[in-house]
């Protein structure tokens, strides 16, 4: 009896972890994103399905994750009557920018064990300062990097922004700064039931810096027999123009 129990929590477990694996069907209205003279931020729009296609008491979190980097924070504290720098504390491999997208709160849609496991939530997402010894401090730092993050627009959550149609599409509406770093960025959809992640998928989005030199080179390679009566157009005119401003030299 006990063997097949056992067999039984066994088979359980396994199709657990298997469901776990699915994949989610989302699309992105963005391939890329180009920064640009005139890029003053930009709207993503993620939709998606269940797994199966049918409706589902499913919860949806959609996270934007780009390129680590490393920041400072310092305290200040008065000193011999002024105001002064005494410590501060180094995150390094933070994101660049991290937003969360749910239908509702992460404390009551996510269970703790799998926001550890998969790196959801600003706290698990964020490390904390490791040169930082004391506990007391670090979660000080920590605080006053999650705050000064969310100002600036590098860090933000948005709860009830995913929205559920009939149980079986979700979509959401992601803001991306004009602080954008170039690079490439991670979109992760994770489908919750009960608070366990039960299907997950990703996709990159890359951000691409665009020079004027880079704009011309992409004129070239996409539209070469405009890109070539253009260069020959310009040459005409500043032949022209070259031979106009001689005469009057003369």
């Amino acid at each position: 009896m006990s063997r097949l129990l056992a067999l039984a929590l066994l088979v359980l477990a396994c199709a657990s972890a298997a469901r776990a694996q699915e994949g989610v069907t989302f699309g992105m209205s963005l391939d890329e994103v180009r920064i640009n003279t005139r890029f003053n931020g930009s709207e993503l729009l993620l939709f998606g399905t269940t797994p199966s296609g049918f409706p589902a008491d499913y919860d949806a979190v959609v996270t934007i994750s780009g390129p680590p980097g490393r920041a400072t924070v310092r305290r200040k504290d008065w000193v011999s009557g002024i105001w002064a720098y005494t410590e501060g504390a180094e995150f390094a491999w933070l994101p660049s920018f991290y937003t969360i997208a749910s239908n509702a709160p992460l404390e009551q849609i996510l269970d703790p064990v799998e926001d550890l496991r998969y790196g959801i939530s600003l706290a698990a997402r964020i490390p904390p300062p490791a040169e930082t010894e004391d506990l007391e401090a670090r979660a000080d730092f920590t605080e006053a990097m999650l705050r000064l993050s969310a100002r600036s627009g590098r860090l933000t959550v948005h709860e009830d922004s995913v929205l559920w149609q009939d149980g079986t599409l979700f979509s959401t509406r992601v803001q991306l700064p004009v602080s954008l770093v170039p690079g490439d960025y991670r979109v992760g959809v994770f489908l919750l039931d009960d608070g366990r992640v039960v299907a997950r998928d990703e996709a990159t989005l890359p951000v691409h810096k665009v020079t004027m030199q880079k704009a011309i080179y992409v004129a070239a390679q996409q539209y070469g027999l405009l890109y070539g009566l253009a260069s020959v157009a310009i040459a005409i005119f500043a032949g022209w123009l070259a031979s106009v401003i001689f005469r009057r030299a003369r």
